[in-house]
């Protein structure tokens, strides 16, 4: 090819990219959202090499056009979008064409892609929208049962970390976990410490998701803890605690008496219910000491039968013994009320 051949065909090269326009197509990004969220998905281009206003079309792969701006400035949205979609007209002359999808749901995941034609380049970004979903099974478990805790991405992206957060702190340890289709899951065997917030943080290349979901574990909630103390003296009136968890049906539920500070003749059994409410007292076993005396110390059990299983919680009560001393101020009699 001669000199002259070479020129021609540089300039009709250079031509056509003139006429024409390049094309951008860049990788597309992944955004990770919980479901019933409002998330951005992102399409930005640098302002200074904007000269004109732009042509913009926003498309899901399977569900058309969602949003369509002329030049002109007129715009179009898809019908099924119209109410759920934001976009930024305050922010295009800065070069973001992001938008906004609002109360996110399983039918939103897919592919996106954002069109911008500067008239002299036309710039294409794509942008990957995953769905994050925390469920359990069975979702209200009793305490001492297994559930089964799982985190759903959809669709699945394969290289993704997954780690647990209860109450915003890291769920430890972070046992090993099995893919099942689009879900990571592990069992756990419950107690009312399992009972909160639960966070499935998904990360991938240093993009980051999450998504939460409330457990409540049923089981004794009052006292909330083993070993917990109620404290009285001498004389007065006590209620010991055992509530279980509202709706629950308890067969069987009673008290006993464990390792006596000293032998009591008292029937737990006879003792009056706290709660005068016969709806409440499905789950409301606690009991009233009407007049406390030194031989009640000691330590109690409360259980309480909820299908196949037995829910026991127990707590300590401490009594103590009052002096009075008598004592005559400024023409007035005064009770001191010392506790030994």
């Amino acid at each position: 090819m001669n000199k002259t051949n070479l020129l021609d065909f540089f300039i009709f090269g250079m031509v056509s990219i003139l006429i024409t326009g390049s094309r951008c197509e860049a990788i597309h990004s992944e955004v990770f959202a919980a479901e019933g969220s409002d998330v951005v998905l992102p399409c930005k281009y640098p302002a200074i090499l904007i000269s004109s206003p732009p042509a913009i079309v926003w498309s899901h792969k399977e569900k058309g056009t969602i949003w369509r701006k002329e030049r002109s400035g007129l715009e179009y949205r898809g019908s099924r979008w119209s109410q759920r979609v934001q976009c930024p007209h305050l922010q295009l002359d800065s070069g973001t064409f992001s938008i906004q999808i609002n109360n996110v749901t399983e039918d939103d995941v897919g592919l996106y892609s954002c069109k911008v034609d500067l008239r002299n380049q036309m710039i294409e970004k794509q942008v990957m929208l995953r769905l994050i979903k925390v469920s359990f099974s069975p979702p209200a478990p009793l305490s001492g049962s297994n559930t089964q805790l799982s985190c759903a991405l959809k669709p699945w992206r394969h290289g993704v970390s997954v780690e647990w957060m209860l109450n915003n702190n890291p769920y430890l340890p972070q046992a090993k976990t099995g893919l099942h289709g689009d879900k990571v899951s592990r069992v756990l065997r419950v107690t009312e410490k399992e009972s909160g917030t639960w966070t499935c943080v998904v990360t991938y290349k240093g993009e980051k998701g999450q998504a939460s979901a409330a457990l409540d574990v049923k089981g004794i909630i009052q006292p909330p803890k083993d070993n917990a103390k109620v404290y009285a003296t001498v004389g007065s009136p006590v209620t010991l605690p055992c509530v279980f968890s509202s709706g629950l049906r308890t067969l069987s539920a009673g008290w006993e008496k464990i390792n006596p500070v000293s032998p009591s003749t008292r029937d737990l059994q006879l003792l009056s219910l706290a709660s005068s409410s016969p709806d409440r007292l499905r789950w409301d076993r606690s009991i009233r000491i009407n007049e406390v005396t030194y031989e009640d110390e000691g330590k109690y059990s409360c259980s309480g039968n909820v299908g196949q299983q037995r829910l026991t919680r127990t707590l300590q009560l401490v009594v103590a013994k009052s002096k009075f001393l008598i004592f005559q101020f400024e023409g007035k009699f005064n009770a001191l009320v010392f506790l030994i």
